[in-house]
C-alpha cells in the first residue's frame, strides 16, 4: 500500500485537481424528524456524506471527514464514520480531521484507530508535544504508509494569540521530522515526506513564511472561499478586520453609543485611536496596519510594496510608523525605512483617522518639498461618512481624488456594519442606529 502523501500526490495528476473535499456533517444542516434518535442522526450524517461524496469524486483529490462531527453521534457515530470512509471511491485518499496529539501508547492507539478501525489514509494532528506525539502515525507498523498534516498556523483568529509566534517553527520542524522518520525506518530516496502542514488560506503571509520553512511539504490550507459577508455583501470582513475591531472595543477605542461630533453630526459610534497606548496595543495595531497594507494594491503580487518609507504626522504618527514598519518586516518580510527623509524616497504615510484631511495634505506637501513622493495613505479607521452636500464624498475620498493616492483602512464602516451583524454582543439597536446613521451620512 502506499505512503498516504504518495497516494495524494497520484490522485492529483489523475484528478488535475487540488481540491479537499471536507466532510462535516452538521447536526443543523441535516434534514432531521423532532427529538431524532441517535441512529436517525447517523442515517442522516451518512446520507449527507454520501451525497457529497458522489457529486465531487471526479474532481476531489483527497476526502476530510471531520471525527467530531461523527462521535457526537453516540455509539452509532464510529460505524456510521466507517461506512462513509468506505463510500471514497479507490485511488482518492482519505484524510482524517481529528487533530490528536498526546504521546506514547495514547498515540499509538489513536493511530490504530484511524488506520486499522477506520481506514483513514492520513491524519491531522496537533505538533506542540513534539515529535513523540507525531512519531506513532508514521512509525513502526505505519513507516511505508502512514501521513499527518501538522496543524501549523490556522486560520481561526485565535491563532494569532499562540501560532502566530511559532508557526514557522514548527514549519521547520515537521520538514525535519520527516527526514528523521525516514532515515528510522530507512525509506527508500525519493519519497514523499511523511508530514505535510496546516495553514489558512485566510493568512496569505504565514501562507509564504511556511513554504519558505518547509518548501518540499505539502501544505492544507483551509478557508479558500470568499469572506464571511453578511446579506449587505459589501460588510465582508477579513480575520485581521475582525480582530482589530475586537481589540479596539475591548480596550475601550471603538465604543457605541451617542456622540457629538467636531462636526455637529450625532454619531452611534466613537473611534479615539489616542487609547492604543501600550506595547501590547502597539503590537496589534502595527499587525493590523500591515495586515492592511498588504491586502491592498499597495502591495505588489510578488509580495514586495510600492513605497520606500514610512511617514508618521507628528505625534501620533511617529510611533505609528514605527511600529507599522516593523510588523510589516515581522509579518511579511518587507523592510522599508520609517521618518526620515530620502531624496525622490517613495512615502507611505500612517495615520489614525482622516477627519478633514488636513494634516495628511500637509504631510503631503512637506514630503513633495523635501523631494519625496507620498505613494499612499494607511489609517486604522475609515468613517466613510460624506462631507457635504457641496461636496457628498468622505474625507478619505477626497484624500484620495485631490492627492491622487490609494487610501488603504485597516476597517471602515462597512466592516463595522459586518461585524454587528454578525455579533451577539450587542443589543440589536446599537445595529439599528449604525445602520441609520450610515443611511443619512455614508459613502460607498
Amino acid at each position: 500500500m502506499p505512503s498516504f502523501f504518495s497516494l495524494l500526490e497520484s490522485r492529483v495528476l489523475s484528478s488535475n485537481s487540488l481540491l479537499c473535499v471536507g466532510l462535516d456533517p452538521h447536526a443543523a444542516e441535516l434534514p432531521l424528524p423532532p427529538n431524532p434518535t441517535d441512529a436517525q442522526r447517523a442515517d442522516a450524517a451518512f446520507t449527507f456524506c454520501k451525497s457529497l461524496i458522489e457529486a465531487t469524486a471526479p474532481f476531489a483529490a483527497c476526502y476530510k471527514p471531520n471525527a467530531a462531527f461523527f462521535e457526537c453521534l453516540g455509539s452509532p457515530g464510529h460505524d456510521t464514520l466507517l461506512r462513509v470512509v468506505r463510500c471514497v471511491p479507490e485511488g482518492i485518499p482519505v484524510l482524517l480531521d481529528c487533530k490528536r496529539g498526546d504521546i506514547g501508547s495514547t498515540a499509538a492507539a489513536y493511530a490504530e484507530s484511524a488506520y486499522e478501525r477506520l481506514e483513514a489514509h492520513g491524519v491531522t494532528l496537533s505538533p506542540l508535544m513534539g515529535y513523540d506525539s507525531v512519531a506513532p502515525f508514521v512509525a513502526g507498523d505505519y513507516a511505508a504508509t502512514g501521513g499527518a498534516f501538522l496543524l501549523c498556523k490556522t486560520s481561526n483568529p485565535g491563532s494569532e494569540e499562540l501560532l502566530a509566534s511559532s508557526f514557522e517553527t514548527i514549519a521547520g520542524l515537521a520538514a525535519s521530522w520527516s527526514a528523521k522518520a525516514a532515515a528510522a525506518a530507512s525509506l527508500p530516496a525519493g519519497m514523499p515526506a511523511c508530514f505535510g502542514l496546516v495553514v489558512g488560506a485566510t493568512d496569505a503571509s504565514a501562507l509564504r513564511r511556511a513554504r519558505a520553512a518547509a518548501p518540499a511539504l505539502w501544505i492544507l490550507a483551509p478557508g479558500v472561499r470568499a469572506a464571511v459577508a453578511s446579506e449587505d455583501s459589501s460588510s465582508s470582513i477579513a480575520a485581521f478586520q475582525t480582530d482589530f475591531i475586537s481589540f479596539a472595543l475591548s480596550v475601550g477605542v471603538l465604543k457605541f453609543g451617542t456622540f457629538t461630533l467636531k462636526s455637529g453630526r450625532v454619531s452611534p459610534y466613537f473611534f479615539n485611536a489616542g487609547l492604543f497606548a501600550d506595547g501590547k496595543s502597539l503590537y496589534k495595531l502595527g499587525r493590523a496596519y500591515a495586515s492592511s497594507i498588504m491586502a491592498s494594491p499597495l502591495a505588489n503580487p510578488d509580495g514586495t510594496v510600492n513605497f520606500d518609507v514610512i511617514f508618521g504626522p507628528a505625534y501620533k504618527g511617529i510611533s505609528l510608523g514605527a511600529c507599522v514598519a516593523s510588523s510589516l518586516y515581522d509579518m511579511f518580510g518587507v523592510d522599508v525605512g520609517f521618518a526620515y527623509d530620502r531624496k525622490e524616497a517613495k512615502v507611505l504615510v500612517v495615520d489614525d483617522v482622516i477627519s478633514a484631511g488636513t494634516a495628511i495634505r500637509e504631510s503631503c506637501t512637506l514630503l513633495n518639498n523635501i523631494g519625496a513622493v507620498p505613494m499612499g495613505v494607511s489609517i486604522a479607521l475609515d468613517r466613510a461618512e460624506k462631507r457635504s452636500l457641496e461636496d457628498p464624498v468622505s474625507a478619505v475620498q477626497a484624500v484620495a481624488r485631490d492627492l491622487n493616492i490609494p487610501v488603504v483602512s485597516i476597517v471602515g464602516l462597512k466592516q463595522l456594519f459586518g461585524f454587528l451583524k454578525s455579533s451577539e454582543d450587542f443589543d440589536k439597536t446599537v445595529l439599528e442606529s449604525v445602520e441609520a446613521y450610515r443611511a443619512e451620512y455614508g459613502v460607498e
